[in-house]
């Protein structure tokens, strides 16, 4: 029985012992993923930082683009009113020129109709005279 006490005894240490080495392994383990975990994070913050700062980069490069075409379809937009500007000022001016000649020849047929009226004044007063002279020469032997 004394040996059945020593081997229960025995055993007992040899559990206790490879329990005590296992936590140690344990603990080990857990202290070197902790590590890792902390490795994992900084790295992936690193990692966030990096990319962060490449999307800034990208969208600064797509704002630089953007306000370029911007001041492109600008430039553009100016041209284009230029042109049409152009075009207005054009039609204007020739609008003026062909109101100027219109404007004399107002004026010129406006002469002409006083001067062909007074020529018909005078042709009416003339055939009218004549008309009376004749009454008046016809009828001169009535009295």
């Amino acid at each position: 029985m004394f040996s059945a006490i020593e081997e229960i005894a025995r055993v007992k240490h040899e559990f206790q012992k490879r329990l005590s080495e296992e936590r140690s392994q344990r603990l080990e383990a857990e202290k070197a993923l902790e590590a890792l975990q902390d490795k994992w994070e900084e790295k992936e913050q690193e990692i966030r930082g990096e990319l962060c700062d490449v999307m800034e980069e990208e969208i600064e490069k797509e704002r630089k683009i953007w306000k370029w075409a911007r001041a492109e379809d600008a430039v553009r937009n100016e041209e284009h009113l230029a042109k049409k500007l152009e075009i207005v000022a054009r039609s204007i001016s020739d609008f003026k020129r062909v109101n100027e000649a219109l404007r004399r020849k107002i004026v010129s047929l406006e002469r002409e109709l006083k001067e062909n009226v007074k020529v018909q004044s005078e042709v009416d007063k003339r055939d009218t005279a004549g008309v009376w002279d004749g009454v008046l020469t016809e009828n001169a032997h009535i009295k």
